[in-house]
């Protein structure tokens, strides 16, 4: 019903469906191998030589819980864009229209190219009708072009906070996330490492590959990007 699943070859090798599980040497980044910091809100973008990391990125994707966290306090964020327009000040959501921001590729592809960050060209990060807004922020981090881009960054982050849907995911509950209209975020939880920790199937998906259709891998549902 939502599209066709879709994966990446520069994320997790192209499966299709992806295990989220917390990793030790990962505990306090800005990646799904995170689990004692805040992952900031953010929607999953896929690194794209064009320069614009949303271009090839999934539409929805798909988070299946298969275990909850030991204490059960890991919560999920939606912040949908229409929402966050709306708790903008003015000022902040001008500049965030404007291609004021570099967004960093995501950590799985900059740990494969051995470099801490590699940046997007100038984008901005709310998009479309105010009706229908698109949103686009990574996790692995934003790059403002000035100082009042950076405020308005901030500003996001924290409005996402404020009107953003929470919920605590249990075994057998899996959310749709709409990811070009909103942004999703994770709060902190503590790891075992015991085989018993929290662990989610994660699944891409795309409306359609007309717009990608040079970079599909012959046969499969991968894309070279």
């Amino acid at each position: 019903m939502l599209g066709e699943p879709v994966g990446f070859t520069t994320e997790k090798n192209g499966q299709l469906v992806h295990d989220v599980i917390p990793v030790a040497d990962g505990a306090t980044s800005q990646t799904n191998r995170s689990s004692t910091v805040f992952l900031n809100f953010h929607n999953d973008i896929v690194y794209d030589a064009a320069g614009s990391y949303n271009l090839s990125n999934p539409d929805s994707l798909v988070l299946n819980c298969l275990r909850a966290d030991h204490e059960g306090v890991a919560g999920t964020y939606y912040a949908d864009a229409r929402d966050v327009c709306l708790a903008l000040d003015a000022t902040s959501l001008k500049l965030l229209r404007e291609p004021l921001f570099k967004l960093n590729a995501p950590g799985s592809y900059a740990r494969m190219a051995g470099k801490d960050e590699i940046l997007s060209d100038p984008v901005p990060i709310i998009s479309g009708p105010d009706w229908s807004p698109e949103i686009a922020s990574s996790a692995n981090g934003v790059h403002a072009v000035s100082r009042d881009a950076e405020v308005a960054l901030q500003r996001l982050q924290s409005t996402c906070r404020e009107v953003a849907h929470e919920v605590f995911l249990r075994p057998g509950q899996a959310p749709l996330i709409n990811n070009r209209k909103g942004l999703h975020a994770r709060s902190e939880f503590e790891p075992r490492y015991d085989g018993r920790d929290r662990w989610l199937q994660r699944t891409y998906i795309r409306r359609n590959h007309w717009s990608i259709g040079d970079r599909i891998v012959t046969e499969t549902r991968r894309l070279h990007v």
